[in-house]
């Protein structure tokens, strides 16, 4: 089991899909980068529209701008998203809606 687990760690950080035993979901560093970076995203638009008290909302918001904005600078980041552009935008909806969701729930929303 730990094997396993461990081989897949090292094949989603794979640089090529072509450097994995596998062709698939999430098999290589683009994929596993834009699904993260794009969580990150929806789940911090989420949180800095739900209403919150607006400085805590504007820090947010904020602090997305500057982390998007560091995005820019990283030409690694910006080729990997633009690969996998796919993953980025659905991992961003996803996040976004299970935010929500969860908010939902809470009776923040």
């Amino acid at each position: 089991m730990l094997d396993t687990i461990i081989r897949l760690l090292r094949q989603a950080g794979a640089y090529r899909e072509s450097d994995t035993d596998r062709n698939g979901v999430l098999s290589y560093a683009a994929e596993t980068h834009a699904v993260g970076y794009g969580g990150a995203l929806g789940a911090t638009v989420a949180i800095a529209v739900l209403g919150l008290p607006w400085p805590l909302a504007v820090w947010l918001a904020g602090y997305g701008v500057v982390w998007l904005s560091r995005w820019t600078h990283n030409e690694r980041i910006l080729s990997e998203l633009r690969r996998e552009p796919q993953y980025f935008l659905g991992a961003s909806v996803a996040s976004l809606v299970v935010t929500w969701g969860l908010a939902a729930v809470a009776g923040i929303a």
